[in-house]
């Protein structure tokens, strides 16, 4: 798309909601947050900061065991304390809640059955936070302590109870939240027809939201029977029902308040036991009471990122193109459904774009494990899957050596369409995510061509703009507002939409402001109490934007029609040529005629009486297939995403450093680009936190009390700080969505999930091993690297050399056309013998730094052209290569061509790369290769060598040594090559026979110095050369670091080094005709 500003671009083809992009005055600028000065000087009250007369605080008592029976629950002593004014258990309030209405399986406070540690039991309010605590220490609770499952795999495994819960039909296990099979197309037929499949295991611990805001409420009940309850809540809305369901209060006598949140990520996107205890605790206590969960509540009441355990099974064509993808999840939901119903489709459902799949399979299983439960975080229910799925996706496209960028472009579902799973996708604008990231990061020139221990990688993503149905069944809209005109001028709008820090308030004012005209300063946002606000369902699944934006936009509309129609009547023109902009009323095409916006709303007022308006939105009902689960997942519009994340990897300590992320991300339109650019970089700053550092893990039998959580604080849980933080590059693409507000669409989620798959695909190209498990951590990646054998590289201290460019660099081709044109000034066709010529260039090469394993880069088998550093068999390679070109002499033009054809008929079989096991990689087998090929003639037994029949295995018996063996494909094809090498008769000069031998070898002759280590044949590789009559060996050796030639000669090297014990010998062949 053209680029019409910094960091944005403008795509797409979809129909644009409003008036077009230069015709908006206030929507698409850069805007401040209407609550921005307040929270930045401080004046936000926030839940906490409330103090009401009288009031009292509360705490709750908690579960020291992950899994028992409540036997008994004295508080006799707790109520005798001086400063008690009450203590409630769960009997006081026995009905269950859920925020899913399907699967309520919790109490306020536990009736019967604790199911994890930290949950609660009773709960107090005294005087002071003091005197309640000391209360808690005063309940006694007789526990029978049952068998706890703290792995979800043997939770689902149990054929027996006592289970976590009461299983819901008999015979079923009750350690059992959800399951879900659900199969698109033929699966097993698209597997059977790929051309290649890659089949993986992931796992993805779980996280945590670490808000700054710890939970709190506060309730006041009064002696009228209303009951009034502040919280630092993202569902207003829902809290209001629950709240009346379980206490048992007309719900027209319940009041939530929401004041500002500081921060909650999804987790504050339910009701929680402090809710119901301060409601509770003040109707007995007829004051108010108030509790604040501690840091470490905060981490036992979680509802964060599900631990998931995935196989992944996904086909591809030969170009690339996906064939089928089967995927099997296991999660661990903990004590509690949560959202764990709707946790187990978004599983599957959400993974089916921005990518066409012929044909999709998913089976997941949520079980119930003795943990704190989890839920909703940033990104819900998918960043899980996306991470396994394009780390699979950069697998393919490693095994099919095409680009990954390229191969995300050419698997794009594209826009107005549906996938597999029948969800409808309207605008589109993932290529163009793709375009971004590849330009802003130089893709090009970095993937694959960076230093070993430097990588980049890309992923994509899709996410919902809200979720299309209610979580209650209803056909009402799911949000609303009010708009109310003042005389002065002032607009009010009174939203119920949850303010959590994302910019809602800020984003209706917007609105406001661009329909009506009236500067920004006179709006008034008046939001979060359900008494005088309309129903917005709640800040959860991005769809506050889309669904309150578009509510907004018809309230608004409806009364700039009522505006427009009185100043029309007064300047006797048509409703339509009066435009409201920049605090006036403006007649069309004649600014001459205008009068302040605030005249305008009075002459309304005049015509019509009080001005105001409602407005509402409900989502389509066309969006989704007709199967069981078919609306989970469904949304009126989805956004899309591209990152390429750059990283940096210690193979010494396993240590990842992030040094920067694109993130391009398709919002449709941004009403606020600074704030869409906030939400994108928070987003990819919790991916960054996830992938490198954040686990919610909680400790085995082994490791003392079972089920305790193992790091319940932020000096401890690791989340990075300002220092750790990469730098963040907001790419935001515009593809203009057909239903969103202005076009608009979600960027509060979304960009989160590219950046985990993002990281570790970059450490792959950084140092070619496979992260599959979550967090990235130093051990973590230390242990990798040490299975994959990079770290056994690194032990013998050449981990930490950089690769060389795959493909040459600049510098590498500058390097072999001097020495190219250097060979052909010296007109090659006079030296009297080609090894000559070839003994002269590789001269020139003296005092090359030397670097081991120079061939062996991350990623697919790829031509490297390293003149900048050699070892012992490019150097070889290298001499050989530009002498035979110097004699060829290809135009320049045609010179890297020529190069690249040479070099890859010497160092793969039969002159075709086609992967890692067509490399020569034993030197036997080079030198016999090549004589097949006419480049060298093998002189060995010719010069009288003797017959060598040992057994060649040394990489297929050493496969850790070589991070490719991993792959047993590879492998099982390296052992076949060895059993063939080893069914030849090879043929050398013992070491004691070599200064014999010596004047039958020529100058440019190949030496190869021959192994003792069994199964292994050559050791070294140089190039025979005479000096003052003394046979010497031109070579790149380990001792030295760089190109040299051997003072002692040939034959006394051979001798000194125990691990050689003759040579090999081959001569050079010049090209003929």
């Amino acid at each position: 798309g053209a680029r019409d500003a910094p960091g944005r671009a403008t795509v797409g083809d979809g129909r644009e909601v409003g008036r077009p992009g230069d015709a908006l005055s206030t929507i698409g600028r850069p805007m401040r947050k209407v609550d921005g000065l307040a929270k930045a000087t401080g004046r936000a009250r926030y839940t906490d900061d409330i103090r009401l007369p009288g009031m009292l605080h509360g705490k709750i008592l908690r579960s020291p065991h992950p899994h028992a029976r409540i036997l008994a629950i004295d508080t006799s002593r707790a109520e005798a304390l001086e400063g008690v004014h009450a203590v409630v258990t769960g009997r006081d309030m026995p009905t269950r809640y859920g925020i899913i209405p399907w699967t309520p399986d919790e109490y306020p406070l536990c009736v019967d059955r604790v199911r994890y540690i930290g949950d609660g039991v009773a709960a107090v309010a005294a005087v002071d936070e003091d005197t309640a605590i000391l209360a808690l220490d005063l309940i006694d609770v007789a526990y029978e302590e049952l068998p706890a499952y703290l792995d979800p795999h043997q939770a689902i495994a149990a054929d027996s109870g006592p289970y976590i819960h009461e299983p819901r039909k008999p015979g079923w296990n009750g350690n059992v939240t959800k399951v879900v099979k659900l199969e698109f197309g033929d699966v097993e037929a698209g597997l059977g027809d790929s051309h290649v499949v890659v089949e993986g295991d992931y796992f993805f611990e779980g996280t945590t939201h670490t808000p700054i805001e710890p939970h709190c409420a506060i309730g006041l009940a009064e002696g009228n029977g209303k009951l009034t309850v502040w919280s630092a809540t993202q569902v207003p809305h829902y809290l209001h029902r629950e709240l009346a369901r379980v206490l048992e209060v007309d719900p027209a006598q319940v009041r939530v308040i929401q004041p500002p949140v500081g921060g909650a990520f999804g987790g504050k996107s339910e009701p929680f036991d402090l809710e119901f205890c301060v409601a509770k605790l003040s109707m007995m206590t007829g004051r108010p009471v108030k509790i604040l969960y501690t840091r470490e509540e905060v981490f036992y009441s979680h509802r964060g990122r599900h631990p998931f355990h995935m196989r992944y099974r996904t086909g591809a064509a030969r170009d690339g193109t996906l064939t089928s993808v089967d995927a099997e999840i296991v999660m661990d939901g903990g004590a509690y459904a949560s959202f764990g119903l709707v946790t187990t489709y978004y599983a599957g459902q959400l993974l089916t774009a921005p990518y066409r799949m012929p044909a999709y399979r998913f089976h997941s299983t949520r079980a119930y494990t003795n943990k704190p439960a989890c839920g909703p975080k940033r990104g819900h229910g998918s960043v899980q899957p996306r991470f396994a799925f394009e780390v699979q996706l950069d697998r393919i496209a490693e095994r099919l050596e095409i680009d990954p960028i390229e191969l995300r472009r050419r698997n794009f579902i594209g826009a107005n369409t549906r996938t597999v799973n029948d969800l409808r996708i309207t605008s589109n604008g993932f290529l163009e995510c793709l375009d971004e990231v590849e330009r802003a990061s130089d893709w090009k020139r970095k993937h694959r061509r960076l230093p070993f221990g430097r990588g980049v990688g890309v992923a994509g993503s899709t996410y919902i703009t809200g979720t299309n149905y209610p979580i209650y069944p209803n056909d009402m809209p799911q949000s609303g507002i009010q708009l109310q005109v003042d005389r002065s001028g002032r607009v009010a709008v009174f939203s119920g939409a949850s303010e959590i820090g994302q910019g809602v308030d800020s984003m209706v004012a917007y609105i406001v402001a661009e329909e009506l005209g009236v500067p920004l300063d006179h709006v008034r946002v008046l939001a979060g109490d359900t008494d005088f606000t309309p129903v917005d369902l709640g800040a959860y699944s991005s769809r506050v934007t889309f669904m309150l934006g578009n509510a907004c936009i018809d309230a608004a509309r409806k009364l700039k029609a009522q505006v427009q129609e009185a100043v029309a009547a007064e300047w006797d023109v048509k409703p339509r040529e009066v435009l409201l902009a920049g605090g006036l009323a403006v007649r069309a095409g004649d600014t001459g005629t205008s009068m302040p916006v605030r005249d305008a709303f009075n002459l309304a007022e005049a015509a019509v009486g009080t001005l105001g308006a409602t407005g509402s939105y409900n989502t389509p009902r066309d969006v989704h297939g007709d199967y069981r689960g078919a609306t989970i997942g469904a949304s009126p519009a989805y956004s899309f995403t591209a990152h390429v994340a750059e990283v940096e990897v210690d193979v010494e300590t396993g240590f990842v450093t992030v040094d920067r992320i694109w993130i391009a991300h398709d919002c449709g339109r941004a009403l606020n680009p600074v704030l869409v650019a906030g939400q994108m970089e928070g987003s990819a700053y919790m991916g960054f936190a996830e992938a490198l550092m954040e686990e919610q893990i909680f400790k085995s039998e082994n490791q003392g009390r079972a089920g305790l959580h193992n790091a319940p604080s932020l000096l401890d849980y690791r989340i990075p700080t300002s220092v750790d933080t990469p730098e963040l590059e907001s790419l935001i693409v515009e593809s203009i969505d057909p239903e969103g507000p202005y076009g608009a669409k979600e960027a509060g989620e979304g960009p989160l999930h590219p950046s985990i798959p993002a990281i570790a695909n970059a450490i792959y190209d950084a140092v070619g091993v496979r992260m599959d498990s979550l967090p990235f951590s130093p051990p973590r990646v230390w242990r990798a690297l040490r299975s994959a054998g990079v770290g056994l590289l690194a032990v013998l201290g050449v981990g930490a050399c950089e690769n060389p460019a795959v493909a040459g660099t600049d510098q590498d081709w500058e390097i072999a056309r001097g020495h190219f044109e250097w060979a052909v000034a010296q007109q090659p066709d006079t030296f009297p013998r080609f090894g000559d010529l070839l003994a002269r260039i590789g001269e020139r090469f003296v005092g090359t730094p030397y670097e081991p394993h120079t061939l062996e880069v991350p990623g697919p088998e790829r031509l490297v052209v390293n003149l900048e550093a050699l070892d012992c068999v490019t150097f070889v390679e290298t001499a050989l290569v530009l002498a035979r070109l110097a004699r060829e002499q290809p135009p320049e033009s045609a010179f890297r061509t020529a190069y690249r054809d040479e070099l890859t008929q010497v160092r793969y079989r039969g002159g075709a790369l086609d992967g890692y096991p067509s490399r020569l990689h034993y030197f036997s087998e080079w030198i016999a290769d090549n004589e097949t090929a006419g480049l060298v003639t093998a002189l060995s037994r010719e010069l009288g060598g003797v017959a060598d029949g040992s057994a060649i295995d040394f990489m297929s018996t050493h496969p850790d040594a070589y991070r490719q063996l991993a792959d047993p494909d590879v492998l099982a094809e390296v052992a076949r090559a060895e059993k063939r090498i080893s069914a030849v008769k090879r043929y050398y000069i013992p070491q004691e026979q070599i200064a014999a031998k010596a004047h039958l070898i020529r100058d440019g002759d190949i030496i190869a110095a021959t192994s003792t280590v069994p199964g292994l044949d050559i050791a070294h590789t140089g190039i025979a050369l005479w000096r003052n009559g003394e046979l010497k060996l031109l070579h790149a050796p380990l001792v030295g670091s760089h190109v040299q030639i051997s003072e002692e000669t040939l034959a006394e090297r051979i001798l000194r080094f125990d691990g050689q014990d003759g040579i090999m010998v081959a001569r050079p062949r010049a090209p003929q005709g």
